[in-house]
């Protein structure tokens, strides 16, 4: 299931998420799902805006960076997106026994338990996603079908290894390291590979702060260029 139907089914997301606040996202929504043929004409001027491009993508994206201010609803999207990737079953690309890991990484454990307290909300939210789960502990999220939801802070030396079906940088932007001078370019580098596998997506998403580091590479490279 795509995600702007996992959003708006009303026996899933779409119950959380009503209202016109939630119109600009459901406009990304589309455009992750590679669907702007579809966006009304209203929709078509915000994906514009949104975008910086006149010729809208036509493909879903595998990697999607978003800069947002505060307030603006990205980490309850953030939390959408996480349960929308845990949802889907993965079982017929991975060996048995292997889960498929939906990993949403936060500058600090303040900033990653309220990711968590929104990837949460939604799930339980949702009957049907809720009768999976088979194990919960503080940050971590275990489902019958084979997927698990982890939230924790910044670590690109933890991050290696998984096989992801996600991974959401969350505030990527503030993520700082002694050991690293751009620990979220770090962190991208080490996620990639284990993305591959499932096709899943690296999402960085952030409020506006500092002129470097991965989330205004991305800018900088592919903000109102068509096709990239």
């Amino acid at each position: 299931m795509k995600l702007h139907a996992f959003m708006t089914d009303e026996q899933l997301a779409g119950p959380q998420f009503v209202g016109s606040t939630w119109d600009t996202w459901r406009v990304v929504a589309r455009l992750l799902d590679g669907d702007a043929a579809l966006l009304l004409p209203s929709e078509v001027e915000i994906a514009r805006k949104l975008t910086g491009r006149d010729v809208l993508p036509s493909v879903a994206p595998r990697e999607f960076y978003c800069v947002a201010g505060r307030r603006s609803g990205k980490t309850t999207f953030a939390g959408l997106m996480a349960a929308h990737a845990i949802a889907q079953d993965y079982r017929a690309r991975m060996r048995r026994g292997e889960q498929a890991l939906c990993a949403c990484v936060a500058p600090t454990k303040d900033q990653a338990d309220i990711l968590w307290n929104r990837a949460r909300g939604i799930i339980a939210g949702i009957a049907m996603l809720e009768r999976q789960i088979i194990r919960e502990t503080a940050s971590t999220l275990e489902f019958a079908h084979g997927t698990r939801l982890e939230v924790s802070a910044a670590s690109f030396r933890t991050t290696r290894g998984p096989t992801y079906c996600l991974c959401i940088l969350d505030e990527c932007s503030y993520l700082r390291s002694d050991d690293s001078a751009e620990p979220d370019v770090e962190i991208a580098r080490a996620i990639r590979p284990g993305l591959t596998t499932l096709r899943g997506r690296l999402v960085g998403i952030s409020s506006p702060h500092m002129r470097q580091g991965l989330l205004w590479d991305q800018y900088t490279k592919h903000y109102g260029e068509a096709g990239a």
